[in-house]
């Protein structure tokens, strides 16, 4: 008989969206996001909005780590005292209670965590942060293309960020300085209590950070290291690390 937990891959929730489309609600998440797991030998679950937060602690249980990826949607001002303004949307506040929910329940059950671009800015407003809601208001650095005809041009915009030696993302990169592909029209402001600055933009944006108290993985970048995972050793370096984490938990 086959040893079952060789071959049982672990699950990794994954934080999904809500759109309409056409007369009805969708919940979707990108491939983008998928491919990176599957080729680091884990298992995606989307995980669908429901209007009881018990839902998700029950799913939580269950999996062995928690992705909440980037959307085009922006966190729900309301959240951190932000300025409540139509421009700074759209909004999903579905997605919000999802993110919220299970942040909580990884740090509670010390599971891995990454949260990607908006991910990453779930974690920073869940740990008490706020959001800068216009980055062209506070930087002449453009960390996002506003106009553009085709989706792929957005990903081209891209910075150089400095690492922060000895920190959590140094160590899995095992470098000071790297170039990274930038699309966000907000950022951090006031950075959540618990977390640890790992690298920032020229500006002093805050681009990556971990949850120092937290006993397993547990990392936010600002950029979209699933985009550039074919081709781009520092983004494969992160999601393999997210990986090792994972298994190790299981173990």
């Amino acid at each position: 008989m086959p040893d079952i937990k060789k071959i049982k891959k672990p699950l990794i929730g994954v934080v999904s969206h809500v759109r309409s489309i056409g007369k009805w609600d969708a919940h979707y998440a990108h491939t983008k996001y998928i491919v990176p797991l599957n080729q680091c030998d884990l298992c995606a679950l989307v995980i669908p909005y429901h209007d009881d937060a018990s839902y998700y602690r029950g799913i939580a249980d269950r999996l062995d780590g928690f992705l909440l990826t980037g959307a085009r949607s922006n966190v729900y001002p309301e959240h951190y005292q932000g300025d409540m303004d139509d421009q700074y949307g759209p909004y999903d506040m579905r997605r919000d209670k999802v993110s919220f929910t299970l942040i909580e329940e990884a740090l509670k059950q010390n599971k891995p965590l990454l949260g990607i671009c908006r991910g990453f800015q779930d974690i920073n407003v869940f740990m008490g942060g706020s959001l800068h809601q216009f980055l062209p208001k506070v930087t002449e650095i453009k960390h996002h293309i506003l106009q553009y005809n085709d989706i792929h041009e957005v990903y081209k915009n891209r910075h150089d960020i400095k690492i922060v030696p000895q920190s959590p993302l140094h160590q899995i990169i095992e470098k000071e300085e790297i170039n990274v592909n930038t699309v966000h029209r907000q950022g951090v402001k006031d950075l959540g209590q618990g977390l640890r600055i790992n690298a920032e933009a020229p500006d002093g944006i805050i681009e990556a950070f971990d949850i120092m108290e937290h006993k397993n993985f547990a990392m936010g970048v600002q950029w979209h290291p699933e985009y550039d995972f074919s081709y781009d050793w520092n983004s494969r370096a992160l999601f393999k690390a997210f990986s090792r984490a994972v298994y190790k938990t299981i173990e």
